[in-house]
This record gives structure tokens, sequence and C-alpha cells, in this order.
């Protein structure tokens, strides 16, 4: 798959595909005739590194954490260990997130209430 594709299949601009395969996050990608060419394999750990991202971890930790992967099993309890934390803070921020729903919730019937308290009736 050319960068073009995966940039619109990941919705990830094609510069910051080529900043990933910079510092290492990604690649080498093949190139032929100067075009890079996507790998399934290559998706999936841009699929990988989006997940991460999205969930709040820093591009030096992923970084850190696909070093342990491409060093085998023996490094599986230290990459638990770093979802584990990521899960953690994951979920703390759902939880905050679900109070400011919660919160938004209460406002917009409140308001509801008092809109339909001042409306005349027919």
């Amino acid at each position: 798959m050319k960068i073009s594709e995966v940039s619109a299949q990941l919705q990830m601009s094609a510069d910051t595909l080529r900043y990933y395969e910079k510092i290492g996050l990604i690649g080498p990608i093949e190139k032929r005739q100067n075009i890079r060419h996507f790998k399934q394999s290559d998706i999936d750990q841009l699929n990988f590194i989006r997940c991460m991202k999205r969930s709040g971890m820093e591009l030096e930790t992923i970084l850190h954490f696909l070093a342990l992967y491409r060093q085998g099993e023996q490094t599986l309890p230290e990459r638990i260990d770093l979802l584990a934390v990521q899960k953690a803070q994951t979920m703390q921020k759902l939880q905050e997130l679900q109070e400011t729903l919660d919160y938004l919730d209460f406002k917009m019937t409140l308001y509801q209430d008092q809109l339909s308290a001042t409306e005349p009736i027919n």
C-alpha cells in the first residue's frame, strides 16, 4: 500500500508516517522506485501506535515498548507492566470523562426543566 493510501486509511498525515519511520517507530518501509510500500505488518504496527497515542502514551514510551518487543519474549513482563500503567491512566481519564458527561446531563436536564416550567400550557 502506498503512503497516500495508508494515510487515508489510518487518518494519519503522510508527514506523520514519514516522521514515525524517521524516529524508528515503524520500518524501515520498503521502497520501490523511491515510493514507500507499506506491508500489512506495517499497518498493524501503525494501528498499535495510534491506539497507544489515543490512550495518551508518549512517543518515547512507545519507542521503548517496541524496542522491548523486538528483544523477544523475555521482555513480556516489562511490556505487560507498561501496558498496565497505560490502562490505569486511561481508566482514570475515562472516569473523568464520565463525570463530565454526567454533569453535562445534569445541567441539560436542569435547563430543560426550567424551560418547560416557563412555557405556556395550551
